[in-house]
């Protein structure tokens, strides 16, 4: 490693599923042939569980753990705080952080609700550190390309977007009872879930949205509950989501989720529609971008684009054509792009704004009206 690039001290709260994605993603970053110049130094753990937090520093090498999260705030050398944990943590950890002067990274969403999302961007602004969340789907090299012909103008002026966010994981009624389910720690259901990367991706692509009207609905209102065999507990929040919504430039847009529907595993897309064109792409093709323009040679149609080395992002991380790269590489991409943010001191994107954006979307779709965002504050 070339002595001219400077460690950015981090702390890392949460040993579950994303915090092992955001370790590998720092290992990623730290040794890629065009590495940032600022580099990611992963100097302490914090969990609630004392056993995992130890166990994950072992495994990733990490030199310090604890159970105290508050501790970290005051750790040498930190100078960022990465938040992993399940949502009745992030706004609170985050206020923390932003108040003892360190930049905050966190997971989605970054608030139970609207309130608590709004509460952490007040305080990133007031203490003027940086606010990063976890969008990590804007970082896909196809979905960046679309982003990139939109920005163009090749599609032309936007007329419509369709967003659909579907997972099976939650589909079997006698799946166990647990804190996904529990309003007080999830916050929302599949809306906040899922629909936080839905709605981030539409104005990602397609920009920002002026009015909302959407539902939502526990189809599953009852799961058993573990702790007492034979009884179930009531479900606090919501399976199902839809909205239909307008974009500042008038175009028209659809989305829906969903966390019970069955045989599909996960399955995130988008179709976008202009004037002069369309693309559309889903997770299940995640290095394809399906683009359609206008042609006068009767091979009118949609054509498949393999993203490779010449696009976005991709050559950087998968230097060949033909390979792809994978979901664990989003979150190398992200984590990447923080860091020449930090190093420059240019606002890194998707921040916190971002993020109370989507809460205000998501906080109006269970209200079943017509709702305008404009002056929603």
């Amino acid at each position: 490693m070339g002595t001219d690039r400077r460690k950015l001290g981090i702390a890392l709260i949460g040993t579950g599923f994303m915090g092992d994605t955001h370790t590998y993603a720092y290992r990623r970053v730290a040794t890629l042939r065009e590495a940032p110049p600022l580099v990611p130094d992963l100097r302490i753990v914090a969990d609630v569980d004392a056993a995992a937090a130890e166990a994950f520093a072992r495994r990733w090498n990490i030199p310090a753990w604890t159970t105290d999260w508050e501790s970290v705030l005051e750790g040498a050398g930190v100078e960022m705080v990465d938040i992993c944990t399940p949502p009745d943590f992030h706004s609170t950890i985050g206020a923390a952080a932003a108040s003892a002067g360190l930049h905050v990274y966190c997971e989605k969403p970054v608030g139970r609700d609207l309130s608590e999302t709004r509460v952490l961007a007040e305080t990133v602004r007031r203490e003027g550190v940086f606010g990063y969340v976890g969008f990590n789907y804007r970082w896909v090299p196809a979905v960046v390309l679309a982003r990139q012909l939109v920005v163009e103008g090749r599609l032309g002026d936007l007329a419509e977007m369709h967003v659909r966010y579907q997972s099976s994981r939650f589909f079997d009624p006698q799946m166990p009872w647990y804190w996904k389910f529990d309003r007080s720690v999830g916050g929302g259901g599949a809306l906040a879930d899922q629909g936080s990367h839905a709605f981030d991706m539409a104005r990602f692509l397609a920009g920002e949205i002026s009015g909302v009207c959407g539902l939502t609905e526990t189809v599953i209102r009852e799961r058993p509950d573990p702790e007492n065999p034979g009884q179930t507990k009531p479900v606090e929040n919501e399976d199902v989501w839809a909205a239909h919504v307008v974009f500042d430039n008038g175009a028209f847009g659809t989305l829906h989720g969903s966390r019970i529907a069955a045989g599909t595993l996960t399955e995130f897309g988008f179709d976008l529609y202009g004037s002069r064109g369309a693309a559309r792409w889903s997770i299940r093709h995640l290095n394809e971008l399906e683009v359609y323009e206008p042609d006068r040679d009767g091979l009118d149609g949609f054509r498949t684009i393999r993203i490779g080395p010449e696009h976005p992002i991709h050559g950087r991380y998968v230097p060949r054509r033909g390979h792809s790269i994978s979901f664990n590489d989003l979150k190398a991409i992200e984590i990447a792009d923080l860091m020449e943010a930090l190093a420059t001191g240019r606002e890194p994107r998707p921040n916190i704004e971002d993020a109370l954006a989507v809460a205000r979307i998501v906080d109006a779709i269970p209200q079943r009206t017509w709702i305008s965002l404009k002056d929603r504050k």
